[in-house]
Protein backbone atom coordinates (compact mmCIF):
# COMPACT_ATOMS: atom_id res chain seq x y z
CA UNK A 1 0.00 0.00 0.00
CA UNK A 2 1.29 3.55 -0.57
CA UNK A 3 2.90 5.67 2.32
CA UNK A 4 1.11 8.75 1.65
CA UNK A 5 2.07 11.69 3.97
CA UNK A 6 0.33 15.22 3.82
CA UNK A 7 0.93 18.78 5.98
CA UNK A 8 -1.70 20.58 7.69
CA UNK A 9 -2.24 23.97 6.45
CA UNK A 10 -0.76 26.58 8.42
CA UNK A 11 -3.70 29.11 8.67
CA UNK A 12 -5.56 26.54 10.90
CA UNK A 13 -5.70 26.48 14.84
CA UNK A 14 -7.58 25.22 17.49
CA UNK A 15 -10.93 23.24 16.94
CA UNK A 16 -10.66 24.03 12.85
CA UNK A 17 -7.12 22.70 12.71
CA UNK A 18 -7.97 19.26 14.58
CA UNK A 19 -10.62 19.02 12.78
CA UNK A 20 -9.05 18.96 9.63
CA UNK A 21 -6.74 16.58 10.68
CA UNK A 22 -9.05 14.10 11.48
CA UNK A 23 -10.54 14.08 8.07
CA UNK A 24 -7.20 14.08 6.06
CA UNK A 25 -6.15 11.04 8.32
CA UNK A 26 -9.69 9.62 7.32
CA UNK A 27 -9.14 10.15 3.79
CA UNK A 28 -5.31 8.34 3.98
CA UNK A 29 -6.70 5.32 5.23
CA UNK A 30 -9.94 5.72 2.84
CA UNK A 31 -7.53 5.70 -0.04
CA UNK A 32 -5.40 2.99 1.29
CA UNK A 33 -8.42 0.86 1.57
CA UNK A 34 -9.07 1.08 -2.70
CA UNK A 35 -5.68 0.38 -3.20
CA UNK A 36 -5.11 -1.49 -6.32
CA UNK A 37 -3.42 -4.16 -4.52
CA UNK A 38 -6.39 -3.99 -1.75
CA UNK A 39 -8.76 -4.02 -4.97
CA UNK A 40 -6.96 -6.70 -7.19
CA UNK A 41 -7.03 -9.27 -4.61
CA UNK A 42 -10.71 -9.35 -4.34
CA UNK A 43 -10.61 -10.80 -7.93
CA UNK A 44 -10.74 -13.89 -9.26
CA UNK A 45 -7.30 -15.34 -10.23
CA UNK A 46 -8.14 -17.32 -13.20
CA UNK A 47 -7.91 -14.48 -15.84
CA UNK A 48 -4.87 -13.99 -15.12
CA UNK A 49 -3.52 -17.51 -15.28
CA UNK A 50 -3.49 -18.18 -18.75
CA UNK A 51 -0.30 -19.68 -20.31
CA UNK A 52 -0.33 -16.78 -23.23
CA UNK A 53 -1.00 -13.77 -22.03
CA UNK A 54 0.07 -9.94 -22.31
CA UNK A 55 0.18 -6.72 -20.36
CA UNK A 56 -0.88 -3.36 -21.46
CA UNK A 57 -0.89 -1.09 -18.35
CA UNK A 58 -2.00 2.77 -19.04
CA UNK A 59 -2.46 6.22 -16.71
CA UNK A 60 -2.07 7.63 -13.20
CA UNK A 61 -2.44 4.03 -12.07
CA UNK A 62 -0.32 1.96 -14.57
CA UNK A 63 2.24 1.02 -12.67
CA UNK A 64 0.40 -0.15 -9.47
CA UNK A 65 -2.28 -2.06 -11.31
CA UNK A 66 0.49 -3.57 -13.31
CA UNK A 67 1.96 -4.90 -10.47
CA UNK A 68 -1.45 -5.62 -8.50
CA UNK A 69 -1.62 -8.11 -12.03
CA UNK A 70 1.23 -10.02 -11.56
CA UNK A 71 0.79 -10.66 -7.86
CA UNK A 72 -2.85 -11.62 -8.73
CA UNK A 73 -0.94 -14.32 -11.41
CA UNK A 74 0.27 -17.48 -10.99
CA UNK A 75 2.03 -17.73 -14.59
CA UNK A 76 3.28 -14.17 -15.25
CA UNK A 77 3.05 -12.26 -18.28
CA UNK A 78 5.03 -12.84 -21.40
CA UNK A 79 5.52 -9.23 -22.03
CA UNK A 80 4.02 -6.05 -20.32
CA UNK A 81 4.10 -2.34 -21.50
CA UNK A 82 3.87 0.08 -18.97
CA UNK A 83 2.62 3.44 -19.93
CA UNK A 84 3.21 5.34 -16.66
CA UNK A 85 2.12 9.38 -16.20
CA UNK A 86 5.21 10.70 -15.05
CA UNK A 87 4.94 12.16 -11.29
CA UNK A 88 2.28 10.09 -10.22
CA UNK A 89 4.08 7.04 -8.79
CA UNK A 90 7.09 5.84 -6.49
CA UNK A 91 10.29 5.15 -7.52
CA UNK A 92 11.14 2.07 -5.34
CA UNK A 93 7.74 0.26 -7.41
CA UNK A 94 10.06 0.32 -10.46
CA UNK A 95 12.55 -2.25 -8.58
CA UNK A 96 8.68 -4.63 -7.88
CA UNK A 97 8.97 -4.98 -11.61
CA UNK A 98 10.12 -8.12 -13.60
CA UNK A 99 12.97 -7.56 -16.04
CA UNK A 100 11.51 -7.99 -19.20
CA UNK A 101 8.76 -5.16 -18.79
CA UNK A 102 8.48 -2.34 -20.38
CA UNK A 103 8.32 0.97 -18.54
CA UNK A 104 7.60 4.58 -20.23
CA UNK A 105 7.31 7.79 -18.30
CA UNK A 106 4.09 9.93 -20.28
CA UNK A 107 3.00 13.48 -19.80
CA UNK A 108 -0.20 14.91 -18.74
CA UNK A 109 -2.30 16.11 -19.83
CA UNK A 110 -1.41 16.61 -23.14
CA UNK A 111 0.82 13.49 -24.76
CA UNK A 112 4.29 14.29 -26.42
CA UNK A 113 6.28 12.61 -28.66
CA UNK A 114 7.96 10.19 -26.28
CA UNK A 115 4.07 9.15 -25.58
CA UNK A 116 3.30 8.98 -29.09
CA UNK A 117 6.62 6.57 -29.81
CA UNK A 118 5.91 3.93 -27.15
CA UNK A 119 1.85 4.25 -27.96
CA UNK A 120 3.01 2.97 -31.39
CA UNK A 121 5.21 0.90 -29.99
CA UNK A 122 2.50 -1.15 -28.86
CA UNK A 123 -0.50 -1.22 -31.10
CA UNK A 124 2.55 -2.55 -33.99
CA UNK A 125 3.35 -5.22 -31.10
CA UNK A 126 -0.32 -5.79 -30.69
CA UNK A 127 -0.86 -6.45 -34.51
CA UNK A 128 1.93 -9.12 -34.28
CA UNK A 129 0.98 -11.19 -31.65
CA UNK A 130 -0.46 -15.06 -32.30
CA UNK A 131 -4.59 -14.78 -31.57
CA UNK A 132 -4.56 -17.64 -28.71
CA UNK A 133 -2.56 -14.67 -26.49
CA UNK A 134 -4.56 -13.34 -23.72
CA UNK A 135 -4.47 -9.89 -24.01
CA UNK A 136 -4.84 -8.03 -20.27
CA UNK A 137 -5.80 -3.61 -20.29
CA UNK A 138 -5.38 -1.68 -17.11
CA UNK A 139 -7.04 1.17 -17.86
CA UNK A 140 -6.77 4.58 -15.20
CA UNK A 141 -7.21 8.26 -15.25
CA UNK A 142 -5.03 9.88 -17.35
CA UNK A 143 -4.53 7.02 -20.15
CA UNK A 144 -6.18 9.52 -22.53
CA UNK A 145 -2.96 11.54 -22.40
CA UNK A 146 -0.63 8.41 -21.61
CA UNK A 147 -1.95 6.33 -24.68
CA UNK A 148 -2.72 8.38 -27.99
CA UNK A 149 -1.90 8.44 -31.19
CA UNK A 150 -3.02 11.00 -33.51
CA UNK A 151 -5.82 10.10 -36.97
CA UNK A 152 -3.49 9.41 -40.03
CA UNK A 153 -3.75 13.51 -41.33
CA UNK A 154 -3.23 15.30 -37.92
CA UNK A 155 0.49 15.63 -36.87
CA UNK A 156 1.49 16.22 -32.79
CA UNK A 157 1.35 19.50 -32.68
CA UNK A 158 -1.73 20.35 -34.47
CA UNK A 159 -3.45 16.99 -32.13
CA UNK A 160 -2.08 18.56 -28.85
CA UNK A 161 -3.65 22.27 -29.99
CA UNK A 162 -7.11 20.66 -30.48
CA UNK A 163 -6.99 18.88 -27.74
CA UNK A 164 -5.78 22.11 -25.13
CA UNK A 165 -8.26 24.28 -26.80
CA UNK A 166 -10.95 21.19 -25.44
CA UNK A 167 -9.36 21.34 -22.43
CA UNK A 168 -10.29 24.79 -21.58
CA UNK A 169 -13.46 25.17 -23.68
CA UNK A 170 -15.27 24.16 -20.93
CA UNK A 171 -16.13 20.55 -21.91
CA UNK A 172 -17.55 18.22 -19.72
CA UNK A 173 -14.84 14.36 -19.70
CA UNK A 174 -17.90 12.71 -21.45
CA UNK A 175 -17.43 15.51 -24.25
CA UNK A 176 -13.96 15.67 -24.06
CA UNK A 177 -13.21 11.69 -24.27
CA UNK A 178 -15.50 12.08 -27.47
CA UNK A 179 -13.60 14.22 -29.02
CA UNK A 180 -10.28 12.54 -28.19
CA UNK A 181 -12.14 9.17 -29.57
CA UNK A 182 -12.81 11.27 -32.86
CA UNK A 183 -8.92 12.25 -33.55
CA UNK A 184 -7.32 9.67 -32.25
CA UNK A 185 -6.22 6.02 -33.18
CA UNK A 186 -6.02 4.45 -29.97
CA UNK A 187 -9.72 5.65 -28.14
CA UNK A 188 -13.21 4.28 -28.70
CA UNK A 189 -12.89 1.12 -29.20
CA UNK A 190 -10.47 1.23 -31.90
CA UNK A 191 -7.49 -0.43 -30.21
CA UNK A 192 -9.49 -3.44 -29.64
CA UNK A 193 -10.45 -3.74 -33.59
CA UNK A 194 -6.51 -4.19 -34.32
CA UNK A 195 -6.79 -7.59 -32.26
CA UNK A 196 -10.16 -8.65 -33.21
CA UNK A 197 -9.57 -12.61 -32.09
CA UNK A 198 -7.42 -12.17 -29.32
CA UNK A 199 -9.41 -12.83 -26.07
CA UNK A 200 -9.56 -9.46 -23.90
CA UNK A 201 -9.47 -8.20 -20.37
CA UNK A 202 -9.70 -4.83 -19.61
CA UNK A 203 -9.32 -3.33 -15.87
CA UNK A 204 -10.41 -0.30 -15.30
CA UNK A 205 -10.14 2.21 -12.53
CA UNK A 206 -13.09 4.50 -12.95
CA UNK A 207 -12.58 8.39 -13.06
CA UNK A 208 -16.03 9.07 -14.73
CA UNK A 209 -18.51 10.38 -12.65
CA UNK A 210 -21.10 7.41 -14.27
CA UNK A 211 -18.17 4.74 -14.17
CA UNK A 212 -18.98 4.26 -17.83
CA UNK A 213 -15.56 2.48 -18.92
CA UNK A 214 -16.08 3.87 -22.79
CA UNK A 215 -14.84 6.92 -20.91
CA UNK A 216 -12.27 6.13 -18.47
CA UNK A 217 -9.47 6.46 -20.29
CA UNK A 218 -11.01 7.38 -23.76
CA UNK A 219 -12.04 3.45 -23.88
CA UNK A 220 -8.82 2.56 -25.91
CA UNK A 221 -10.75 -1.15 -25.84
CA UNK A 222 -14.35 -0.66 -24.76
CA UNK A 223 -17.30 0.47 -27.17
CA UNK A 224 -19.87 2.73 -25.85
CA UNK A 225 -19.50 6.18 -26.19
CA UNK A 226 -22.74 8.36 -27.18
CA UNK A 227 -22.45 10.76 -29.59
CA UNK A 228 -22.02 14.55 -28.71
CA UNK A 229 -23.36 16.78 -31.17
CA UNK A 230 -22.11 19.62 -29.63
CA UNK A 231 -18.45 18.17 -29.64
CA UNK A 232 -18.94 17.70 -33.49
CA UNK A 233 -19.75 21.01 -34.26
CA UNK A 234 -16.64 22.37 -32.14
CA UNK A 235 -14.37 19.82 -34.01
CA UNK A 236 -15.89 20.68 -37.44
CA UNK A 237 -15.50 24.80 -36.79
CA UNK A 238 -11.69 23.59 -35.67
CA UNK A 239 -10.47 21.64 -38.69
CA UNK A 240 -12.14 24.20 -41.21
CA UNK A 241 -10.06 27.46 -38.93
CA UNK A 242 -6.96 25.06 -38.71
CA UNK A 243 -7.53 24.84 -42.50
CA UNK A 244 -6.62 20.80 -41.94
CA UNK A 245 -6.41 18.54 -44.70
CA UNK A 246 -8.88 15.87 -42.84
CA UNK A 247 -12.73 15.24 -43.39
CA UNK A 248 -14.72 15.58 -40.17
CA UNK A 249 -16.83 12.41 -41.52
CA UNK A 250 -14.12 10.45 -42.13
CA UNK A 251 -12.98 10.59 -38.49
CA UNK A 252 -16.75 10.01 -37.29
CA UNK A 253 -16.40 7.15 -39.55
CA UNK A 254 -13.54 5.22 -37.97
CA UNK A 255 -15.32 5.87 -34.80
CA UNK A 256 -18.51 4.41 -35.49
CA UNK A 257 -17.17 1.90 -36.85
CA UNK A 258 -14.88 0.59 -33.79
CA UNK A 259 -18.52 0.73 -32.03
CA UNK A 260 -19.86 -2.68 -32.59
CA UNK A 261 -20.19 -5.12 -29.97
CA UNK A 262 -16.94 -6.88 -29.54
CA UNK A 263 -17.47 -10.85 -28.47
CA UNK A 264 -13.74 -11.30 -27.47
CA UNK A 265 -13.66 -8.36 -24.52
CA UNK A 266 -14.56 -8.37 -21.03
CA UNK A 267 -15.03 -5.50 -18.76
CA UNK A 268 -14.15 -4.90 -14.93
CA UNK A 269 -14.16 -2.04 -13.03
CA UNK A 270 -11.90 -2.72 -10.23
CA UNK A 271 -12.48 0.14 -8.21
CA UNK A 272 -14.94 3.59 -8.20
CA UNK A 273 -15.31 6.49 -6.30
CA UNK A 274 -18.37 5.25 -4.88
CA UNK A 275 -16.11 2.50 -3.20
CA UNK A 276 -14.20 5.12 -1.91
CA UNK A 277 -17.12 7.55 -0.79
CA UNK A 278 -17.75 4.38 1.75
CA UNK A 279 -14.82 3.73 2.60
CA UNK A 280 -14.15 7.13 3.89
CA UNK A 281 -17.88 7.54 5.52
CA UNK A 282 -16.44 4.29 7.58
CA UNK A 283 -13.26 5.99 8.59
CA UNK A 284 -15.20 9.13 9.55
CA UNK A 285 -17.75 7.37 11.90
CA UNK A 286 -15.53 5.72 13.58
CA UNK A 287 -13.54 9.33 14.19
CA UNK A 288 -16.37 10.73 15.51
CA UNK A 289 -18.23 12.03 12.56
CA UNK A 290 -21.57 11.83 11.47
CA UNK A 291 -21.57 11.72 7.71
CA UNK A 292 -23.65 11.83 4.50
CA UNK A 293 -22.75 11.58 0.98
CA UNK A 294 -24.57 14.40 -0.71
CA UNK A 295 -23.74 13.47 -4.37
CA UNK A 296 -20.97 11.63 -6.53
CA UNK A 297 -21.81 12.79 -9.57
CA UNK A 298 -20.83 16.68 -8.77
CA UNK A 299 -20.70 18.38 -12.18
CA UNK A 300 -21.14 21.21 -14.57
CA UNK A 301 -19.77 25.11 -14.07
CA UNK A 302 -17.66 25.91 -11.02
CA UNK A 303 -19.74 28.65 -10.07
CA UNK A 304 -23.07 27.04 -10.22
CA UNK A 305 -21.23 23.76 -7.95
CA UNK A 306 -20.11 26.23 -5.67
CA UNK A 307 -23.80 27.61 -5.39
CA UNK A 308 -25.51 24.35 -5.09
CA UNK A 309 -23.09 23.33 -2.34
CA UNK A 310 -23.47 26.26 -0.19
CA UNK A 311 -27.38 25.77 -0.41
CA UNK A 312 -26.69 22.50 1.12
CA UNK A 313 -24.72 23.37 3.70
CA UNK A 314 -27.20 26.17 4.54
CA UNK A 315 -29.76 23.64 5.09
CA UNK A 316 -28.00 21.57 7.12
CA UNK A 317 -26.52 24.62 9.23
CA UNK A 318 -30.06 25.96 9.76
CA UNK A 319 -30.80 22.91 12.00
CA UNK A 320 -27.68 22.55 13.37
CA UNK A 321 -26.30 22.73 17.12
CA UNK A 322 -23.24 23.89 18.52
CA UNK A 323 -22.44 20.21 19.62
CA UNK A 324 -22.59 19.00 16.07
CA UNK A 325 -19.70 17.48 14.11
CA UNK A 326 -21.01 16.55 11.10
CA UNK A 327 -19.30 15.89 7.29
CA UNK A 328 -20.91 16.31 3.94
CA UNK A 329 -19.41 14.53 1.04
CA UNK A 330 -19.29 15.14 -2.50
CA UNK A 331 -17.51 13.63 -5.33
CA UNK A 332 -17.12 14.96 -9.03
CA UNK A 333 -15.59 16.87 -11.51
CA UNK A 334 -16.77 20.32 -12.36
CA UNK A 335 -15.77 22.41 -15.38
CA UNK A 336 -13.96 25.31 -15.49
CA UNK A 337 -13.89 27.73 -18.71
CA UNK A 338 -10.75 29.31 -19.43
CA UNK A 339 -9.42 32.32 -21.46
CA UNK A 340 -5.86 32.68 -22.76
CA UNK A 341 -4.80 34.55 -19.76
CA UNK A 342 -5.74 32.08 -17.14
CA UNK A 343 -4.37 29.14 -19.14
CA UNK A 344 -1.02 30.06 -17.73
CA UNK A 345 -1.60 30.78 -14.06
CA UNK A 346 -1.65 28.50 -11.02
CA UNK A 347 -4.41 26.72 -10.19
CA UNK A 348 -7.11 23.90 -10.81
CA UNK A 349 -10.70 22.93 -10.15
CA UNK A 350 -10.08 22.29 -6.48
CA UNK A 351 -8.70 25.63 -5.59
CA UNK A 352 -11.13 27.11 -7.65
CA UNK A 353 -13.95 25.91 -6.15
CA UNK A 354 -12.52 26.24 -2.71
CA UNK A 355 -11.62 30.11 -3.45
CA UNK A 356 -15.43 30.59 -4.35
CA UNK A 357 -16.43 28.76 -0.88
CA UNK A 358 -14.40 31.11 1.21
CA UNK A 359 -16.94 34.16 -0.23
CA UNK A 360 -20.00 31.85 0.83
CA UNK A 361 -18.56 30.80 3.98
CA UNK A 362 -17.55 34.29 5.15
CA UNK A 363 -20.49 34.30 7.77
CA UNK A 364 -20.40 30.60 8.62
CA UNK A 365 -17.39 30.39 11.36
CA UNK A 366 -18.40 26.65 12.61
CA UNK A 367 -17.78 25.06 8.86
CA UNK A 368 -14.57 24.08 7.03
CA UNK A 369 -14.71 23.26 3.37
CA UNK A 370 -12.06 20.90 2.52
CA UNK A 371 -11.57 20.14 -1.47
CA UNK A 372 -8.43 17.45 -2.43
CA UNK A 373 -7.22 15.76 -5.75
CA UNK A 374 -7.61 12.21 -5.22
CA UNK A 375 -4.61 11.78 -7.66
CA UNK A 376 -2.62 13.76 -5.90
CA UNK A 377 -2.72 16.94 -8.13
CA UNK A 378 -5.29 20.01 -9.01
CA UNK A 379 -4.35 21.37 -12.34
CA UNK A 380 -1.04 23.90 -12.18
CA UNK A 381 -2.02 24.26 -8.36
CA UNK A 382 1.04 24.25 -5.92
CA UNK A 383 -0.52 21.92 -3.86
CA UNK A 384 -3.06 19.25 -4.65
CA UNK A 385 -5.38 19.95 -1.48
CA UNK A 386 -7.15 23.02 -0.30
CA UNK A 387 -9.36 24.03 3.08
CA UNK A 388 -10.73 27.18 3.47
CA UNK A 389 -12.92 28.98 6.40
CA UNK A 390 -15.07 32.03 7.68
CA UNK A 391 -11.50 33.67 7.65
CA UNK A 392 -10.04 33.29 4.65
CA UNK A 393 -12.63 35.59 2.32
CA UNK A 394 -10.92 38.77 4.41
CA UNK A 395 -7.26 37.31 3.48
CA UNK A 396 -8.21 37.25 -0.07
CA UNK A 397 -9.52 40.66 -0.57
CA UNK A 398 -6.41 42.10 -0.64
CA UNK A 399 -5.69 39.94 -3.45
CA UNK A 400 -8.51 41.66 -5.93
CA UNK A 401 -11.08 39.15 -4.24
CA UNK A 402 -12.36 35.46 -5.95
CA UNK A 403 -13.38 36.83 -9.04
CA UNK A 404 -10.22 38.52 -9.64
CA UNK A 405 -8.53 35.48 -8.56
CA UNK A 406 -10.33 33.07 -10.66
CA UNK A 407 -9.70 35.83 -13.94
CA UNK A 408 -5.98 35.17 -13.99
CA UNK A 409 -6.38 31.43 -12.82
CA UNK A 410 -4.45 31.71 -9.95
CA UNK A 411 -6.87 30.23 -7.22
CA UNK A 412 -3.90 27.42 -6.13
CA UNK A 413 -1.59 30.70 -6.37
CA UNK A 414 -3.40 32.46 -3.88
CA UNK A 415 -4.76 30.22 -0.97
CA UNK A 416 -1.26 28.80 -1.00
CA UNK A 417 0.51 31.58 -0.30
CA UNK A 418 -1.65 32.75 2.42
CA UNK A 419 -1.38 29.35 3.91
CA UNK A 420 -4.71 26.93 3.12
CA UNK A 421 -2.63 24.89 0.54
CA UNK A 422 -1.87 20.63 1.93
CA UNK A 423 0.91 19.22 0.00
CA UNK A 424 0.60 15.49 -0.53
CA UNK A 425 2.22 12.90 -1.67
CA UNK A 426 1.70 10.33 -4.73
CA UNK A 427 -1.69 8.54 -3.51
CA UNK A 428 -1.28 6.17 -6.38
CA UNK A 429 -4.95 6.29 -7.73
CA UNK A 430 -6.90 8.44 -9.53
CA UNK A 431 -10.67 8.77 -8.67
CA UNK A 432 -12.60 11.66 -8.64
CA UNK A 433 -11.91 15.03 -6.93
CA UNK A 434 -13.35 15.04 -3.17
CA UNK A 435 -14.90 17.20 -1.17
CA UNK A 436 -16.19 17.97 2.35
CA UNK A 437 -18.25 20.37 4.14
CA UNK A 438 -16.91 20.21 7.97
CA UNK A 439 -19.16 21.14 10.93
CA UNK A 440 -17.13 21.82 13.30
Amino acid sequence: MPSISYQMPKRLSGSTAEACQIHLRAIVKAINDVHPKRMFLKLDAEPFNHEKQVLIATGKNALEMALSCNEKSKTGFQKAFILQVDGYFDEPSLKLMPPHWIFRKTSHPLPDKNTIDASEEILNYLQSIPKDTIVHFCISGGTSSSFAVPEVGLDLNTYQQIIFDAINSGFDIHELNYLRALIDRTKGGKTAEMIPDNPIYTWVVSDVIDDNPAYVGSGPTVAGMARHYKVEDWLQQKIQSLNLNIRFEYLLELFTMAQETKENLSVSIVSTRADFARALQQRLDSSGFSNEIVSLDLAGDIKECATDIMQTIAEKARSATDELRHTLIWMGEPTIKLDSEATKGKGGRISALAVLMAEHLRNHPHILFLGLATDGKDGRSPDPAYVVSSETWQHLRPLGGPFAILKKGNSGKALSSLGYGIPLSNTQINLLDLYLAIFT
